[in-house]
C-alpha cells in the first residue's frame, strides 16, 4: 500500500493446483489448466486487485482455515 502512490501494485495471487509437472501428488483438488491460470494472471495485471484467489470455491476453505488457526492459537 505504501508504494501504490508511486505506481507500484502488488497482488497476492492464491491458486489451487495448476496442471504442471510440479503438481505430482496423488491428490490434487480443484486442478486448473495452465491456460486458465494465465487468464487469471492477465486479469490481475489489468485490474490490480490486492488479493486474488482462484478457483473461487477455495475462498470459503481459506476463511475456515484462518478461523481454525485463530481458535487453535488461543
Amino acid at each position: 500500500m505504501a508504494l501504490k502512490p508511486k505506481g507500484v501494485h502488488v497482488t497476492n495471487v492464491r491458486f489451487g493446483f495448476v496442471d504442471t509437472k510440479m503438481a505430482k501428488g496423488d491428490i490434487k483438488p480443484f486442478m486448473m489448466s495452465v491456460e486458465k491460470e494465465v487468464d487469471h494472471l492477465e486479469s490481475c495485471i489489468s485490474r490490480k486487485p490486492v488479493c486474488y484467489t482462484a478457483p473461487k470455491i477455495v475462498i470459503p476453505l481459506i476463511k475456515f482455515r484462518k478461523l481454525m488457526m485463530r481458535l487453535g492459537g488461543k
